[in-house]
């Protein structure tokens, strides 16, 4: 026994002096890392474990104690427990803030309440020419002062709101803008499953717990400020330009260099989401490095020193032009850091760069951590910084042969050919690492596997990378030149239309879903990818590569461990209207009827996404309110639908929106139908009355479902082997405020 223990004694020893070790050598070569190492430590338990206080407050301080076991005590204060110690107060200072948010102190944390108010305009998406960039319909705004009826008196507020303007609005929005507005504030609806978008969290993590639905909208005056003029700057910078391009290609162009997406027509959105490549649409690490590229080839003449100071300037105009959204900040840190560096003859390494953007960032804004934009961001740029040695060696490897002639061997249209064809294998194998490390993210977070989102990407970079120098050098030329606003326009309405019919092409051929894997499972994949990445001994990178290949088997292969079907009722949200969903993934059938407003088609999407289903063999809409009808177009962005019911309609203002949906049925494939005339082989319907419908049938091979509509309820049964009707279960119809949901599995 006392052999043993000493055996393992000297295990944990060896174990410790590895890590001891180790952790010397990190905290020397990243110290930046050791301070994200702190930081994660404060944030993981909170967002892991988030109705757990006792794992909240004990993990970190049992992170604090092992701590000196990897690293000297010195490092372990202050560049692992001060950091800690900074987010830490952040997030209280963050929560506090939220709990004392003067919007929702004002609305006294109801669901909806009116009110009449003085808000200012603060989102950067507003363009300020509504003839070439029209507003977006949601504007984030600052609300000033506010009050529950107009015949009482103001008070301050002072927090922010998202702003719905109404449809009959039609002046010119600007940054800056004070409104007069009435209306009401209500709570974002939260999703109905934990799968689903949750746009409250969202909005929250931004300070924003309300939005403001207007009734009424009247402009007052401008304030103005810093940001106001980069905006009206960069108003005044692209009008020449945008003016000259058609609309379509116009709001493209806006949102690839501004983030500007508002006007992106929703199939161009449609194919980029199913090619994985919506990313250009916001303004992201790839957007500011070529607008710093762009930069520092203007300023090319220019003193080095003076070049590296001025390049971080100007590309944190650019930045604060588009939003300052999270990516564009983390590559703006990352620039800088590095500019600063290199101007000061410093050497800088991008790995530490990298970890202190996450580290300010976190500091600054610590309850985006669970966002998935940020896990996308940092993770994929993790990723490719690991890749870079390996890709830069392997490529070397390549052309090694070519090493070893001597130069003047070689013309100079040769060494041009052999560097294009170096760096277009670099950029390849950076395409291919950054899709292997999102394309978990793309499955877990949306239910879609991209296999060609690898090529598209490769596709995308010079185009996008020329529409940069096209614009800002054609638009700087246009002031002294007058033809050169008009090439640029043609260039740029020649690149946008090559994107938009990759994105298509591809978006037709690539349209995988898949079952949403478990956290953990996706958890395991990236750590193993990018120990992958990392690797660089041959029988390790064999290894990783074997196991990588059997995970991605293992992830098709789990179509044979589908889930159970389901039938799921929604209720609440339209009076008296539930939403119905079947849901067989055995057979690759869906069903679903009354989807009635945004919050039910999403609902609905998102939970046969997330069961690995990508169509609806049958929809159905009861309803002849266009509102109803016009609701399920957001179903047309992400789902196919094989046949779709709807009553006879007579009513000539929904008879355009009931055709273009029609239209869209036929276009993949489909066919459309009415209540009254079903041949449909899976569905059977038994009315009341010619509108209302007393029971529908459903039979899928082996299953067959029946459910039963009642003045207050549903029933739903369920057919067993036997031919016995069994009940399932029960719904109640009475009114609810909120969205519920209620599940029935089928057996």
């Amino acid at each position: 026994m006392s052999s043993f223990f000493s055996f393992l004694q000297e295990i944990f020893c060896k174990i410790y002096r590895f890590l001891r070790n180790n952790g010397k050598d990190f905290a020397r070569r990243f110290p930046c890392g050791v301070m994200a190492c702190g930081v994660l430590c404060v944030l993981l338990p909170r967002f892991l474990f988030p109705g757990n206080i006792f794992l909240q407050w004990s993990l970190p301080a049992l992170f604090l104690l092992l701590a000196p076991l990897f690293f000297p005590l010195s490092i372990v204060v202050w560049k692992f427990a001060f950091p800690g110690l900074l987010v830490f107060l952040s997030l209280l200072f963050q929560q506090e803030k939220m709990e004392n948010d003067p919007v929702k102190l004002f609305a006294n944390d109801r669901e909806q309440v009116g009110i009449v108010a003085i808000i200012r305009a603060e989102d950067p998406s507003l363009f300020g020419n509504k003839d070439i960039l029209a507003n977006p319909k949601r504007i984030h705004c600052r609300l000033l002062m506010g009050a529950y009826s107009p015949l009482e008196k103001m008070r301050k507020i002072d927090g922010k709101v998202l702003l719905r303007v109404p449809e009959t609005f039609d002046k010119e929005i600007s940054y800056g803008d004070i409104l007069i507005v009435t209306g009401y504030l209500r709570k974002p609806v939260p999703p109905l499953f934990a799968y689903s978008f949750n746009y409250r969290s969202y909005l929250k993590n931004r300070s924003i717990q309300y939005m403001l639905h207007a009734y009424d909208l009247e402009k007052s005056h401008r304030e103005r400020s810093l940001t106001s003029f980069l905006l009206d700057l960069r108003r005044d910078f692209s009008e020449k330009i945008f003016s000259l391009l058609p609309e379509e290609n116009r709001a493209f162009i806006a949102a690839l260099l501004f983030g500007c997406a508002q006007n992106v027509k929703r199939e161009t959105k449609s194919d980029l989401i199913r090619t994985g490549t919506i990313h250009i649409l916001t303004v992201s690490g790839l957007h500011t490095g070529f607008f710093a590229a762009f930069i520092a080839v203007l300023f090319i003449f220019f003193p080095f020193q003076l070049r590296m100071f001025l390049i971080p300037v100007f590309t944190l105009f650019y930045a604060w032009m588009t939003g300052m959204n999270m990516p564009a900040v983390r590559a703006l840190v990352m620039l800088s850091s590095y500019c600063i560096a290199r101007g000061c003859f410093y050497n800088s390494n991008p790995n530490n760069s990298l970890f202190f953007a996450f580290t300010l960032l976190m500091i600054l804004f610590p309850a985006q951590l669970g966002e998935p934009g940020l896990h996308y961001s940092f993770i994929t740029t993790f990723a490719l910084l690991l890749a870079a040695e390996n890709i830069s060696c392997w490529s070397k490897v390549i052309f090694e042969k070519y090493a070893f002639i001597p130069s003047e061997n070689i013309s100079f249209s040769t060494r041009l050919f052999l560097y294009i064809k170096r760096r277009l294998l670099q950029v390849f194998a950076g395409c291919l690492a950054a899709w292997g490390i999102s394309s978990m993210h793309t499955l877990f977070y949306q239910g879609i596997l991209t296999p060609y989102s690898v090529m598209v990407n490769f596709l995308f970079i010079p185009f996008v990378w020329l529409c940069f120098p096209v614009f800002f050098l054609g638009t700087l030329l246009s002031f002294v030149f007058s033809f050169s606003g008009n090439f640029s326009a043609y260039i740029l309405e020649k690149l946008t239309q090559i994107l938009m019919k990759i994105s298509h092409f591809a978006a037709g051929t690539s349209d995988m879903v898949m079952a949403r894997p478990a956290w953990a499972a996706a958890v395991l994949f990236l750590c193993v990818f990018l120990l992958f990445l990392r690797e660089q001994k041959r029988k390790y990178i064999l290894l990783f590569y074997i196991f990588i290949l059997g995970g991605l088997a293992f992830l098709f292969s789990a179509r044979i461990f589908l889930p159970q079907g389901e039938v799921l009722i929604i209720t609440g949200g339209e009076k008296d209207h539930c939403c119905i969903i079947v849901s067989i993934p055995r057979y690759d059938y869906a069903f679903l009827m009354d989807a009635v407003n945004y919050e039910m088609v999403n609902s609905a999407s998102s939970y046969l996404r997330a069961r690995g289903q990508n169509k609806i063999n049958t929809l159905v809409s009861r309803s002849h309110r266009k509102s109803h009808v016009s609701s399920l177009k957001y179903l047309f962005r992400t789902m196919k639908v094989n046949t779709f019911f709807l009553p006879e309609i007579s009513r000539k203002n929904i008879a355009h929106t009931v055709s273009s949906l029609q239209k869209k049925v036929t276009l993949e494939g489909g066919h459309n139908r009415t209540l009254n005339h079903a041949n449909d082989p899976f569905i059977s319907f038994t009315f009341y009355d010619k509108r209302k419908i007393k029971e529908v049938k459903i039979s899928c091979f082996d299953k067959t479902v029946i459910l039963e509509f009642l003045s207050d309820r549903i029933h739903v049964f369920e057919i067993k082997k036997n031919n016995k009707k069994a009940l399932a279960g029960t719904v109640f119809l009475h009114h609810r405020k909120n969205l519920r949901s209620f599940a029935f599995a089928i057996n």
